[in-house]
């Protein structure tokens, strides 16, 4: 099951489960923070003419 796929299982859910709330935003957190250095990652990899002082 993706995140977008588990959001909306979670919205379309008759009873409210804190538990998968919070395994929803646990894993929403850490789907940003993955993209976030996937990007960073990539910026690296394209760098050019970088010196380490």
């Amino acid at each position: 099951m993706t995140l977008e796929e588990f959001e909306k299982w979670l919205e379309n859910s008759r009873e409210e489960s804190f538990e998968a709330w919070d395994d929803y935003i646990e894993w929403k957190a850490y789907s940003k923070k993955l993209e976030e250095l996937q990007r960073r990652l990539e910026e690296i990899q394209n760098a050019q003419r970088v010196r380490i002082t």
